[in-house]
């Protein structure tokens, strides 16, 4: 089990406060407090879902301290790997001016679950950006965040997405869907680049043939 100064490195590492720790694992603030104080023994679930979140916010534990994970890519595996790389993207993003950039995406392809990730990311004032396929009118966003990507740009595939220094790629078609996340600042730097350009260039939608789910309402 993790212990109270490893929380409260974990904290600095991230550059939480205890009440951003709080939300990420859906516990109290005092809950957190009480986690940090040397010589209290907290609950295993309780410890389990902090570790877990400062986890998937890019840390990694070892005995008697913790670390920024070293790993250069990482991949997430399984049916619910989608949902685990927007949590971790979340985490990542959350109080940071950074944006999630999705190259190729799909409303109509996302599931329930998904949407109601993106949902979160708009509440919490993480700006998202979509370059779709020319004329997808399954828009359920703010239609000012999509872009219609020339045709001759466009593959029949999963999206890919930029934030902050990672670069993600979604293969779904396999046997086990899996979201394999490469974190370089130069190739995401890069690959903003190759973003901005496209959404340059690419056509502003028009209308949208769905009601919208989060942004505003065009």
């Amino acid at each position: 089990m993790i212990t109270a100064k490893q929380i409260r490195a974990s904290r600095a590492l991230l550059g939480w406060s205890q009440q951003d720790l709080a939300d990420a694992v859906g516990l109290s603030k005092p809950t957190i407090v009480d986690a940090e104080r040397d010589g209290h023994q907290p609950r295993a679930e309780t410890l389990a879902l902090i570790q877990n979140a400062c986890e998937v916010s890019g840390l990694e534990f070892m005995t008697g301290g913790v670390r920024e994970r070293q790993d250069i890519v990482t991949v997430f595996e399984g049916e619910d790997c989608a949902l685990r790389f927007l949590e971790e993207a979340f985490h990542s993003l959350k109080n940071t001016d950074n944006e999630l950039l999705l190259y190729g995406s799909s409303d109509e392809r996302a599931t329930e679950e998904a949407i109601k990730k993106f949902i979160a990311f708009h509440d919490a004032g993480i700006k998202t950006r979509f370059l779709i396929k020319n004329n997808d009118t399954h828009i359920k966003g703010a239609i000012e965040d999509y872009r219609w990507m020339p045709d001759k740009l466009w593959i029949e595939s999963d999206a890919k997405t930029i934030h902050g220094d990672t670069v993600t790629y979604a293969v779904t078609w396999q046997n086990k869907p899996k979201f394999i996340c490469i974190k370089d600042k130069r190739i995401a730097e890069i690959e903003k680049k190759f973003f901005d350009f496209v959404w340059e260039i690419s056509a502003k939608p028009t209308h949208t043939t769905v009601e919208q789910r989060w942004g505003k309402v065009a």
